[in-house]
């Protein structure tokens, strides 16, 4: 059925995806016979939220600057073109194939953090930071773990907050 045990891909097919031969002939299984109309046979390594035709027929993401405000050094405005926090889903419903962005959570939450290349300026008394994870679809934490100075300079050393591994029965909001 498949030539080999290894597949070679261009950079742009890894980076906006290409159709694994045997996902395809998943994908073909009839729903009669348990098979998913909106199995996705496609397989991606950047945001499968954004196509490449979405990244260059519009801007998806808006940051602020900062230039008013610098507490919102490159946070979202906007991500997939919405203030709230939206992921892209595809379901069979026993007739079509829906197609849609929907939030993963219970009500809309805004992207309201950084895209973690860049934090404000003045961090001085911030004891936890976060920057919005497009892999998961929720802002990742880090708390401080100590300050020190390497020449004229201060710096503030942040970890990953542990939290953010909790099981849903420690569940904690990352949005607050």
């Amino acid at each position: 059925v498949f030539g080999s045990a290894f597949s070679n891909r261009t950079a742009r097919e890894l980076a906006w995806g290409f159709n694994d031969q045997l996902l395809t002939k998943l994908k073909g299984i009839k729903y009669s016979e348990n098979g998913d109309p909106a199995f996705k046979s496609q397989i991606m390594l950047s945001n499968p939220n954004v196509t490449e035709s979405d990244s260059a027929n519009k801007p998806l993401h808006q940051l602020f600057t900062g230039h008013q405000d610098s507490k919102k050094t490159r946070t979202y405005s906007r991500y997939l073109d919405s203030p709230n926090i939206n992921i892209w889903e595809e379901f069979y419903n026993g007739n079509d194939v829906i197609h849609h962005f929907r939030t993963p959570q219970l009500k809309n939450v805004k992207v309201e953090v950084t895209d973690g290349l860049q934090f404000s300026p003045d961090l001085f008394n911030e004891e936890s930071i976060k920057y919005f994870d497009e892999f998961v679809m929720r802002p990742i934490s880090f708390k401080l773990s100590n300050e020190n100075r390497q020449g004229k300079i201060d710096l503030l050393n942040y970890v990953l907050d542990e939290k953010n591994f909790a099981s849903k029965s420690q569940y904690f909001d990352p949005y607050n």
